[in-house]
């Protein structure tokens, strides 16, 4: 008989935040342009929820000077996937502008290289050109990621601390209609550049917390329309759904979020038979588990925000508005740090949808 199996946890396992990541977003419900310096405040505030393993930000309308290009972030291990990824870009698309993407020095020992390519307009079918083109990179071109791909949109995320990653990419000096931001504490996948927070498609961004035990399942149907999976990560899954629900399906943002955080069956009884059909057709995009998110959408030109829990709430969300910001994060915190003096602050219902709608900005 051997002696010696560990009983107790270990120090750094009790301080583990079992119900982390962060997230946060905030929006000027007039389109006015928020400094980045602001969602990153959020994030600080709200420390000890991550641990330094993933951060990152999505900000819309924030080019202003390509106000209607689609716009691709795209990271790089080496020179060599840069070249081949701009082969075959030059093959479908037509490149009005691209550079790289301007970092910090110092922040990071070991980074990426990070490039944006600004895309000139390619006529009828261009959404689905791009988004069968990004399906391609991520699956096709080894050490190429396509970390964002909308129209005046970007997405800057790394391995770091949240403010680290808002340092490295410079965030405070860029302004937007609309900000998403993450810290993340990952549970059970790894930590790595391309799997930071926000996960990103044709526009549509999501910040996730939580853990989707049919994540399987959701793969399995996804894969089968098109969607690639490279990420290492169940928050993947959550844009690709939206992605299809809203664009391929045609649902709307309220019944995409019933698809994805479904009324039990009790509740629907026997009186709605559309409640009962969404739940039949879309059963393998049910989302089970603890989740809270936050969305970012571009949807005929308008933007979005949504903000959504899981049927029984087990992970925290707060929304606050003020005259012109609305606000979501996970603790009441972040709201506060952005906003000192917000008007009304409310914890949404479990599967209760919250979607405002951002003007666009003419700044």
């Amino acid at each position: 008989m051997s002696w010696g199996a560990r009983v107790k946890p270990r120090p750094e396992e009790r301080s583990r935040v079992p119900d982390a990541c962060a997230i946060a977003a905030v929006a000027s419900l007039s389109g006015n342009l928020v400094p980045g310096s602001g969602i990153v405040e959020m994030l600080k505030a709200m420390g000890p929820r991550y641990n330094g393993l993933g951060g990152g930000f999505a900000a819309y309308d924030v080019y202003p000077d390509f106000p209607d290009n689609f716009v691709l972030h795209v990271m790089f291990e080496d020179e060599g996937s840069r070249r081949e990824f701009e082969r075959r870009l030059g093959e479908k698309f037509r490149v009005a502008f691209s550079e790289e993407v301007p970092t910090r020095s110092g922040v990071f020992e070991e980074h990426p290289i990070t490039w944006r390519y600004f895309l000139g307009e390619g006529g009828e079918g261009f959404e689905e050109r791009v988004f069968r083109f990004v399906m391609a990179v991520d699956e096709g071109i080894d050490g190429a990621y396509v970390v964002s791909s909308g129209r005046n949109m970007a997405v800057f995320k790394g391995v770091g601390r949240p403010d680290k990653v808002a340092e490295f990419y410079k965030v405070e000096s860029y302004k937007a209609a609309m900000w998403l931001g993450h810290g993340r504490y990952p549970t059970n996948s790894p930590g790595w550049w391309g799997g930071a927070h926000p996960f990103n498609i044709l526009g549509l961004s999501v910040v996730h917390n939580g853990e989707i035990s049919s994540y399987g399942i959701s793969k399995r149907y996804l894969a089968s329309k098109g969607y690639k999976f490279i990420f290492l990560t169940d928050s993947e899954m959550l844009s690709y759904a939206f992605d299809y629900l809203l664009r391929v399906e045609k649902l709307s943002v309220d019944e995409a979020c019933k698809v994805l955080s479904p009324r039990f069956w009790k509740e629907i009884g026997n009186g709605n038979e559309f409640l009962k059909r969404l739940r039949i057709r879309y059963q393998e995009l049910h989302v089970n588990g603890p989740f809270s998110i936050a969305v970012g959408m571009r949807i005929n030109g308008d933007l979005y925000m949504l903000s959504l829990t899981d049927r029984l709430k087990l992970r925290p969300l707060v929304v606050g508005m003020s005259d012109d910001l609305f606000m979501a994060s996970s603790e009441e915190c972040g709201i506060r740090a952005i906003e000192p003096n917000v008007k009304k602050i409310w914890r949404p219902r479990a599967g209760e949808p919250v979607l405002v709608k951002v003007k666009r900005s003419e700044n």
